[in-house]
C-alpha cells in the first residue's frame, strides 16, 4: 500500500515537474515569486518590470499550467521539487 502511494507521489511531482518546464523563462520568475509569498509589487520591482507586465505573465503562466488560480500554481512548484531525479 505504502509503495503504491509512493508511486502515485512520484508520477504527480514528475507531472508538476513537466508542466513548470513549459514555462518561459519570466514565467517561472513570477511563479517563484508567488511561491515565496510576495505580492505582484514586489515581484514586478523584484524583477525591474511593471505591476501589469507581472500580470500578463501570471496570467499566461496560469493558462500554460492549466490551472485556474495562483495557489494551484504553487501545488505544483511545490510538488515539482518533490520530482525524484530522472
Amino acid at each position: 500500500m505504502a509503495a503504491a502511494e509512493r508511486a502515485r507521489r512520484d508520477r504527480e511531482a514528475a507531472e508538476a515537474l513537466q508542466r513548470i518546464g513549459r514555462l518561459s523563462r519570466r514565467e517561472r520568475q513570477v511563479l517563484d515569486g508567488l511561491a515565496a509569498g510576495r505580492p505582484n509589487k514586489v515581484i514586478a520591482h523584484d524583477l525591474g518590470i511593471s505591476v501589469r507586465t507581472v500580470e500578463a505573465h501570471r496570467a499566461r503562466m496560469l493558462k500554460r499550467l492549466g490551472v485556474r488560480r495562483a495557489s494551484e500554481a504553487i501545488r505544483l512548484a511545490v510538488l515539482a521539487t518533490l520530482a525524484p531525479p530522472p
